[in-house]
């Protein structure tokens, strides 16, 4: 049995990591071993604990349903900033993160918190830009990229040997972060390098050496992901629109993450990014104000404590006279007349509804 670097009552205390949905955290810190834990492989036993290691996140899958709310929230982040999101999908195996440091001395980048594979902001950034130096050599081959208009407009200006600082300026464009649209399914691949002694300076390159095969995380092909691009400032659309396109055409001609040189990390375009649908098993049903009774309604003296109509239609108010307060939804259900702001004094009335007390009326005046 497997066992985690971790004190007895730290063990105790959160149970079976078994249960961990959380790739990422297995892979950066909830590594398993036994005893005798070593990197190296046992050739009497005929086993690579890093492979085993690193099954155990491949195997891993984070909960569906707290991906696909994430993935909301970001499209949600990305419409209030005034991105422009695009979808892409692995055309063949991607690694993002390879040079990163861990405890299976290969890396990659998962989400911090969540646990998915992820590109940075920076990353995506460096490979637009990187496209742009191509094609606009090609469009003038005479010319710096960076006396570009377009290019300094997006990606800003950094002040020459000799010029003052004032002449600098940052770019326009805001490259999120890449995300998983499906929940990704993770693939484990191989590096073996045949003549190990040879690329550590100890031997000619013999064919009597025993090759060291190193295992690494992969995300497979298909997945898509959903990219962003924003823009901050001045609005200059066709400059977002070319940082956009730079993008794209870095991903399908450059590759992004490592080992690109030998097919990783190309991808495909799909278009506007949209949302995974919510299947009807976790679809929950929006709060609905409880039904009155029949009978006469007991009205008391209330306050506003807080409103809000434009996305969760909910508001509370504070009884005068006991001071508690009283959480209701559905407000156009609930209120009559106009709707009351802050502070307004108000009438309400409540009834009790599945053991709890719930504001069924409220109306503006003493």
């Amino acid at each position: 049995m497997s066992d985690y670097p971790l004190p007895l009552d730290t063990q105790s205390a959160i149970g079976s990591l078994n249960r961990c949905q959380n790739p990422g955290l297995l892979f950066d810190r909830y590594t398993a071993y036994r005893p005798g834990w070593s990197l190296k492989s046992d050739p009497r036993a005929r086993t690579n604990p890093k492979y085993k290691a690193l099954e155990v996140v491949r195997d891993t899958r984070m909960d569906a349903t707290l991906h696909r709310h994430y993935v909301t929230r970001w499209q949600a982040l990305v419409s209030a900033a005034g991105a422009a999101p695009f979808e892409a999908q692995t055309d063949w195996r991607f690694i993002t993160g390879l040079g990163r440091k861990g405890p299976l001395e290969v890396g990659f980048t998962f989400h911090r918190i969540y646990g998915f594979p992820i590109i940075p902001g920076s990353g995506l950034k460096g490979l637009a830009r990187a496209y742009a130096y191509f094609a606009l050599l090609e469009a003038a081959p005479d010319s710096k990229a960076e006396e570009n208009p377009d290019f300094i407009a997006i990606f800003g200006r950094a002040p020459e040997r000799g010029e003052d600082e004032s002449t600098a300026s940052a770019g326009g464009a805001v490259f999120f972060e890449a995300i998983p649209l499906d929940n990704p399914d993770l693939e484990l691949d191989i590096m073996n390098p045949h003549y190990p002694d040879y690329y550590t300076g100890q031997d000619a390159p013999t064919d009597g050496q025993n090759p060291k095969p190193v295992f690494f995380l992969t995300v497979k092909p298909g997945v898509r992901f959903a990219f962003a691009v924003g823009w901050r400032g001045e609005p200059n659309p066709e400059a977002h629109a070319l940082a956009v396109e730079w993008l794209k055409k870095g991903l399908e001609k450059l590759g992004a993450g490592a080992k690109t040189g030998a097919g990783y990390g190309y991808w495909q375009s799909l278009g506007a990014a949209r949302v995974p649908e919510q299947s009807a098993a976790t679809t929950r049903p929006r709060p609905t104000a409880p039904t009155p009774s029949a009978g006469p309604l007991t009205w008391r003296r209330g306050k506003i404590v807080k409103i809000e109509t434009s996305k969760k239609h909910k508001g509370s108010l504070m009884d005068i006279e006991t001071e508690q307060v009283y959480h209701f939804h559905a407000i156009k259900e609930v209120i009559e007349g106009d709707t009351p702001g802050k502070n307004a004094l108000v009438r309400y009335a409540v009834e009790e509804h599945e053991g709890k007390m719930k504001v069924v009326r409220v109306r503006k005046g003493r």
